[in-house]
């Protein structure tokens, strides 16, 4: 429920639904389930004007120009660089970094602590990257960061060890015959007897 708020309220949330598909803890159902819910609380807009919905959340932020007092990478590159970075590029580091984040996920399946870390690095880099990211869009950031402190850390999930690999066998029982001196042995019908050593 958390999340579908979250995605019906601040569209650039909707960058962290694939790392959240490859948390086995959440999976792929239930991340689609808080966006079909999503797409429920925003329905009653897009029915009203589906033009205007459109506009207001894509084309309007897309096509609008960059802000001059944005706290951006982009921006910098404008003031200091004089260069515009091609939409290409940074729709490119954004993916990637979307990409890589959901495989260390999936890899991991960390606890919610890193988890809420992860996602903070995915909306910082989206963030950087943007040509109209404002203070506000950092504050979510740090609360981000800020809550995984107190959230259940260290909990990998049952097949990762704590590099995110596979968790190794455990050891092998005693045996129990070379400790009291006993040999098992085998009788005619196939059963298992001990003999004394």
């Amino acid at each position: 429920l958390l999340l579908a708020l979250g995605l019906a309220s601040k569209q650039h949330v909707a960058v962290l639904l694939p790392v959240l598909a490859a948390w086995p803890r959440l999976g792929l159902r239930r991340t689609a389930v808080a966006a079909g819910l999503a797409g429920v609380l925003m329905a009653p807009f897009l029915l009203a004007d589906p033009a205007a919905m459109w506009h207001d959340t894509i084309t309007y932020l897309v096509n609008f120009p960059a802000l001059k007092f944005a706290d951006t990478l982009y921006l910098a590159a404008l003031h200091e660089l004089h260069w515009m970075p091609p939409f290409w590029l940074t729709g490119a580091l954004v993916v990637g970094t979307v990409a890589a984040t959901a495989v260390v996920v999936h890899r991991r399946d960390p606890g919610v602590g890193e988890l809420m870390r992860w996602c903070a690095l995915v909306l910082l880099v989206a963030n950087l990257l943007n040509k109209q990211a404002f203070y506000n869009q950092y504050w979510l950031v740090l609360a981000l960061v800020v809550a995984s402190w107190a959230a259940p850390d260290g909990e990998a999930g049952p097949g990762a060890g704590e590099d995110g690999e596979a968790a190794p066998a455990a050891p092998p029982a005693p045996d129990t015959h070379a400790a009291h001196g006993t040999l098992p042995a085998r009788d005619v019908a196939g059963g298992t007897a001990q003999a004394t050593g």
